[in-house]
């Protein structure tokens, strides 16, 4: 046996385990604003309609919706690892800006450009599976991933209730 061999690496778990990280936070930021704008702080510092609310809630949905094919393909013609970053920083900084509006237009934007941030993140983490995980685990890290969403989804409910509660205001969650 050749002794120039590199022992096998764990990178395919970390990889695995980075991408249900950025799946449960992707669904924490997903969620959060649907819990804020339930607080009291909220309704104090925002005047909006009940359409108005439903608007910004929805905005989101349409630029992911819309934006999903063309933010995969930058994965692929870019590079899955400095595509996945740009997509992370970029909603990171959306979700915090959004903490700074107090317009309904504001709002809008914020939720616009988080729409299209965070589309290109399941697609890339795809690219990511198929070129790091062998084909008869690429299931199993897939579902990895989704699980990792759904943790996300379930605890952003009472995660950011209790951080509005705690901090004081509904802007200070979207910071953290």
């Amino acid at each position: 046996m050749p002794t120039d061999l590199a022992p096998p690496s764990n990178i395919r778990f970390r990889i695995i385990g980075v991408s249900m990280l950025m799946a449960f936070i992707l669904y924490l930021d997903r969620v959060c604003l649907g819990e804020i704008v339930k607080s009291d702080s909220f309704a104090r510092d925002v005047l909006l309609s009940d359409k108005e609310l439903g608007d910004i809630l929805g905005a989101f949905f349409f630029t992911y919706a819309l934006f999903q094919i063309p933010t995969g393909w930058a994965s692929d013609r870019f590079g899955a690892r400095k595509v996945l970053t740009a997509y992370i920083v970029l909603w990171s900084v959306f979700t915090g800006m959004t903490g700074l509006m107090s317009s309904f237009a504001g709002l809008l934007v914020m939720r616009l450009l988080c729409g299209a941030a965070e589309a290109g993140a399941y697609p890339t983490s795809g690219a990511v599976i198929r070129r790091w995980i062998p084909l008869e685990s690429r299931a199993r890290a897939s579902a990895l991933v989704a699980f990792g969403g759904r943790i996300g989804g379930t605890l952003a409910p009472f995660l950011t209730a209790w951080m509005v509660i705690e901090l004081g205001h509904w802007r200070r969650p979207l910071f953290v």
